[in-house]
């Protein structure tokens, strides 16, 4: 189970996606992976881990992040809240404001 005080901004699948990717990745058990943890600080993922896992869960999800905004991610949970934001959109944002 993902360790967090508030889930309620997160997708659960995708987060649980997302800590079984990193754990596989990390060879590391789920239930140590918070959705606090820093990405390069606290799971020593580089660059090339980040975007080889996130290949894998936006497969998975169904979703697409720009690379400008996955740069962005810093924490397990930024990754998580990207991929539920992007997993959700069936309609692009220029034609939802119209």
């Amino acid at each position: 189970m993902i360790q967090t005080e508030d889930l309620s901004q997160y997708d659960a699948t995708i987060a649980e996606k997302v800590v079984a990717a990193l754990a596989g990745k990390l060879g590391k058990p789920p239930q140590s992976i918070r959705l606090d943890d820093d990405l390069i600080r606290d799971l020593g993922i580089d660059s090339m881990s980040m975007a080889e896992m996130t290949v894998l869960v936006e497969q998975d999800a169904g979703a697409r992040i720009p690379g400008d905004e996955l740069l962005d991610a810093q924490t397990v949970g930024d990754l998580v809240r990207l991929l539920t934001r992007y997993s959700h959109r069936s309609v692009p944002p220029e034609s939802a404001a119209r």
